[in-house]
């Protein structure tokens, strides 16, 4: 009876084997390939037993820890999900040679080919929890919990702009100038179309007095979203701290011409004529931007140094 019911597992098991299509087709029939078969009949908790026996037996094996991972997420359970599909990850590679080396037991293809796929598995399990957690964390205004989960993301999978763009984000509300700008660069290099990166890569260098920077950004900015007048207006104030006065006041003029009297910009061309020297004229654009509104604190400061200084 029971050389009976053995081979009638055995059966079973070769049959969810062929059903999944799973890589483990030389292993032996093990804890993991009952766990298969467990999962196959819909009994999960059997199956997650199944796993955790298999991971007693070969802790170094990320196939079964992967699946451990996984039937955790499935759960909810997401803490332990990443707890294991971190250790898969770091325990296997999808380069076969890491599984060959010195102090390393032999290992059959099959057993190579299956943590190669498991820690592909685990790659994505990870980013697929860390995007969560980032997005849940920054959303909650935990930023140093968004940027430590968005920091994991950009080394799971460093082409993907999602990561870096909330690692960035958080960072900027860090007050992380050196780490923010160094994100929102990476971000710029990764998708250099797109405005609003080139703002912020702007606002972050200018943080950092990297103005020739800034003015690199705040221009692909313009020419992104040329009607946006706050672009002009940003990069005509870097051009005056640049001393390229000429540039600076044609950049002012163009945000003017898509908003009148806008007062940052008229204060801003106020003080490019200051630092030219050309106080007459400065005074008057700042006189001009007091009668627009009379308690601008830039236009009063400023004004009152001008008429100490005789204009």
């Amino acid at each position: 009876m029971r050389d009976r019911w053995l081979m009638s597992l055995a059966l079973g098991l070769a049959l969810a084997l062929a059903v999944t299509g799973c890589a483990g087709k030389a292993r032996k029939l093990s804890q993991y390939d009952l766990a298969l078969y467990l999962q196959q009949q819909g009994k999960g908790d059997d199956a997650l037993q199944a796993l955790q026996r298999s991971l007693a037996l070969d802790p170094e094996d990320p196939t079964p820890r992967e699946a451990l991972a996984a039937g955790y997420y499935e759960r909810g359970w997401r803490t332990q999900a990443v707890q294991e599909w971190e250790k898969a990850w770091e325990k296997s590679s999808e380069d076969p040679s890491f599984y060959v080396g010195e102090g390393k037991p032999l290992r059959s293809q099959a057993w190579i080919s299956d943590g190669v796929e498991a820690h592909k598995r685990a790659a994505a399990g990870l980013v697929r929890c860390y995007t969560a957690i980032a997005d849940e964390a920054f959303k909650g205004a935990r930023f140093e919990d968004a940027a430590k989960a968005a920091k994991r993301l950009t080394e799971l999978a460093p082409d993907a702009l999602p990561g870096w763009l909330t690692l960035a984000r958080s960072l900027k509300k860090l007050k992380d100038g050196e780490g923010g700008y160094a994100a929102w660069m990476r971000c710029a290099e990764m998708d250099p179309k797109d405005a609003d990166i080139s703002k912020e890569l702007g606002f972050a260098a200018f943080g950092l007095t990297k103005l020739n920077e800034a003015e690199t950004a705040f221009r692909r900015y313009t020419a992104l979203k040329p009607d946006d007048p706050k672009g002009y207006n940003n990069q005509g104030t870097i051009l005056a701290l640049l001393d390229r006065f000429e540039e600076s006041q044609a950049a002012f003029d163009k945000a003017l011409t898509l908003q009148k009297d806008m007062i940052p910009s008229l204060n801003g061309k106020a003080t490019a004529y200051y630092y030219q020297k050309k106080y007459d004229e400065a005074r008057k654009v700042w006189a001009h931007v007091l009668e627009l509104a009379p308690d601008d604190p830039t236009a009063l400061e400023n004004i009152r140094t001008l008429v100490k200084m005789g204009y």
